[in-house]
C-alpha cells in the first residue's frame, strides 16, 4: 500500500471507514474508526500518527446534537 491509501485507513484494521475532523487550532486531524471503534490523532498534511485518542473525548460522536430541524 502507498502512503496516499495509508492516510485513508484505520491504522488498527485497516478498514477504509474513517471520520475525521480537522481541528485547525491544535492542526491535526482527530479520526475516529467506524468498524473497531479505534481513535486517534494525525497530522492533516503529512498523515503522521501523532497518538492514540481515548474513549473520553470533548469531541464524542455520541453527545453531538443534530442541528437538522
Amino acid at each position: 500500500m502507498d502512503g496516499a491509501a495509508d492516510r485513508l485507513t484505520c491504522p488498527y484494521c485497516e478498514a477504509y471507514g474513517v471520520s475525521r475532523l480537522f481541528l485547525a487550532t491544535a492542526r491535526l486531524d482527530s479520526c475516529e474508526c467506524v468498524e473497531c471503534g479505534a481513535r486517534w490523532d494525525e497530522d492533516p498534511f503529512t498523515g503522521k500518527f501523532r497518538g492514540r485518542g481515548g474513549r473520553q473525548s470533548a469531541i464524542d460522536s455520541s453527545t453531538r446534537t443534530s442541528t437538522v430541524r
